[in-house]
Order: structure tokens, then C-alpha cells, then sequence
């Protein structure tokens, strides 16, 4: 890695750059815009940022005394800059997931929302029907009860749910910049049997490899067992004393056992993160099917009440039912966008290729290249 002064130069006219916040289109906030502002405005990216151009000036410092006989000095700071570039990576990966995941926040909340609202007023309908019944004698007053607590409950789930939505859009409002927060574009729907054709046709192998070719925590542990390796080296060039060699390569085996921990730990989590994702499109199949049977079910419930065969409780218990499982659907959809959104993020097979990292100033960083 070689540092001209022309890159210092470049150092001092991209800092006086500001991230701005990418605008939102005019239809609406979709998901790269959102990921986009979060990098441009996530202190841990800023952060980062600031150390790797540190990085890179303590860089251009120990290459200019690098010929006076300190070398180790000029090793160390180019393993330090290696390091903090990837610390930047994985500052903007972590960021963009928390940004995808807010994002897909709102969108639940507000088809939950919606929901909720739905059941709300299905239960006042439900009520002014039971309390008409009552008047004219035709249903208990504990019927009458049970129903009123029913809508009671349902207005207490909208307001619950009405709190999480306003928390979920002022979260990515404050993730994102954008106050008030622009209608969001809601990314297609994938079909249900998306996950098992992804998993059927992913090259595991290939995408462990990939998965650890960009993971922040795994180059960290290959930089650090660079560095021991290199002052290892030069400990045997420069005729150390027995002990200093033997501790240089201690420290090599310590690093080496790291890295292979953390791969460890990242298969681990790749192997998790595709249960998961399994176990949530098979949820997500099962609530469909539970949705499709209970709207079959207050079908001939509806049917039966007409000719006098069912009663209006009996009536009102599979409409219930029949919210019941959309609420469940709803949910159990949600959970799947963000069970595939993680997992193909720990892969590396998303659009984060295209979002890109603010500049350090020196190199002009990305989170792929």
C-alpha cells in the first residue's frame, strides 16, 4: 500500500465534504434510499470514518520514517489502517441491517395497524349488533357483556398497536433524517416458496467462503495474524534474542487460534440465521393456510346463522377468528422479510453493494469494492 502526498491532499479536500442525506424519491422512501441516509447520518460510521483517516495520516507519518530504520513502526500502522478500514465496513454493514430492519418496522406496524383498526371496528359493529339483540330479548345479558369486553379489548390492541407504529416511524425518521417521514415504497412481496428454492440453489460452500471474505470480525483476526506473522519474521532477520522469537511466535499461534474461533463462530451464525429463515417461511406457509381456513370456516358460519342453525356468539367467534389469522399472517410475513433480509446480508448477496461507505478522505472506502 503505497501513500503520496497527493493522497494527503485529497485527505484535506474531501474533509470538508458533508454527507448529505440521499433525498427521498417522490414516490415515496424505498429501501436503498433508507439504508442510504442511515450510513450518511450513523455516528458509528462517522466514527469509523474519523479512524480511518487517522489511520491513513499515522500511515503517511510512519512511511516518510520508514526509511530512517523503523520499519516495524511503518508495518504497524499499515496493519493498523487495514484494520480500521475494516472496522468501517462492518460499522456500515451493522448499520445498514439496523436500517433495513427499521424499515421493515414500519411497514409491519402499519399492516398490523391497519389491522387492528379493522378489528376495532368490527367489534363495535359486533356490539350495536349485540346490544340491538339484547333490547329485543333475543341474547343474554352476559352475552351482551362478553361481546362489549371483546370491543373493549380490541380498542386497547389498536391503541397498543398505534403506539408501536408512531415509535417504529420516529425510529427510522431519526435512523434516516427524513422528518416527517415520507411514505414508504413497499418492496414486492417474494413468493412463499422463495426461501426453500434460494437454499436449494445457493452454493453453501461458496457463500461461507464469501461470507467470511467480508466479515468485519474475520479480517480483523487474518490482519492480526498478519501483523504477528510479519513480527515474527523480522524478529528472526534482525537476530532477536531466543526469547523475543519465542514470544513472537506465541503470539502467532494466539492468532491463529482467534481466527479460527471467529470462522467458528461465523459459520455458526450463517448456519442459525438459514434455520431461522427456514423455520419463518415454514410459519409463514402454515399462517396462510390458517388464514385460507378460517375464512372457509366463517363462510359456512355465516351460512349457517342465515337459516337459523348457528348463534349470533357462535357467528361473531369465527369472525373473530378469521382476524385473528390475518393478524397472524401479517406477522408471520414480516418476520420472513427480516429472517431473509438478515441472512442474505450474512452472505453478502444483497444490494449493500451498492451502498456506499462515506470517504475516508485517502483511499475513498466502500463496503464492497
Amino acid at each position: 500500500m503505497k501513500v503520496t502526498p497527493a493522497a494527503v491532499v485529497s485527505v484535506f479536500l474531501l474533509w470538508a465534504l458533508l454527507f448529505s442525506i440521499p433525498p427521498a424519491q417522490a414516490t415515496g422512501l424505498s429501501l436503498d434510499d433508507a439504508v442510504q441516509a442511515a450510513l450518511a447520518r450513523s455516528p458509528a460510521v462517522e466514527l469509523a470514518r474519523l479512524q480511518a483517516l487517522q489511520a491513513e495520516l499515522n500511515l503517511l507519518a510512519a512511511q516518510l520514517e520508514k526509511d530512517q530504520g523503523k520499519r516495524l513502526e511503518y508495518l504497524e500502522a499499515q496493519r493498523a489502517l487495514e484494520e480500521a478500514q475494516s472496522a468501517l465496513r462492518a460499522a456500515a454493514a451493522e448499520a445498514a441491517v439496523q436500517a433495513e430492519e427499521a424499515f421493515y418496522n414500519v411497514l409491519r406496524t402499519g399492516e398490523l395497524l391497519e389491522l387492528f383498526r379493522r378489528a376495532a371496528a368490527q367489534a363495535e359493529t359486533q356490539v350495536a349488533i349485540a346490544r340491538a339483540r339484547h333490547e329485543s330479548g333475543m341474547l343474554s345479558r352476559l352475552d351482551l357483556m362478553e361481546v362489549e369486553l371483546a370491543s373493549e379489548r380490541a380498542a386497547a390492541r389498536l391503541n397498543n398497536a398505534q403506539r408501536e407504529h408512531d415509535a417504529a416511524r420516529l425510529a427510522l425518521s431519526a435512523m434516516t433524517g427524513h422528518s416527517p417521514l415520507p411514505p414508504l415504497v413497499r418492496p414486492e412481496e417474494p413468493p412463499l416458496e422463495e426461501a426453500s428454492l434460494l437454499l436449494r440453489e445457493l452454493d453453501w460452500e461458496a457463500a461461507v467462503a464469501r461470507a467470511l471474505s467480508h466479515h468485519g470480525e474475520i479480517a480483523a483476526a487474518r490482519l492480526a495474524l498478519q501483523s504477528a506473522q510479519q513480527r515474527l519474521e523480522l524478529a528472526r532477520l534482525s537476530d532477536a534474542p531466543p526469547v523475543e522469537i519465542r514470544r513472537a511466535e506465541i503470539e502467532v499461534q494466539q492468532a491463529a487460534i482467534r481466527l479460527e474461533e471467529a470462522e467458528a463462530r461465523i459459520r455458526q451464525a450463517l448456519r442459525d440465521s438459514r434455520d431461522a429463515l427456514l423455520a419463518a417461511a415454514s410459519e409463514r406457509t402454515l399462517r396462510e393456510k390458517e388464514l385460507a381456513l378460517a375464512l372457509q370456516r366463517f363462510e359456512v358460519a355465516n351460512a349457517r346463522y342465515k337459516a337459523g342453525d348457528l348463534s349470533l356468539m357462535d357467528l361473531f367467534a369465527a369472525e373473530d377468528r378469521v382476524m385473528e389469522a390475518r393478524l397472524d399472517a401479517a406477522t408471520a410475513l414480516w418476520d420472513y422479510n427480516v429472517k431473509k433480509a438478515r441472512f442474505l446480508r450474512l452472505i453478502d448477496e444483497t444490494a449493500t453493494k451498492t451502498h456506499n461507505l462515506p470517504s475516508t478522505g485517502g483511499f475513498g472506502l466502500y463496503l464492497h469494492e
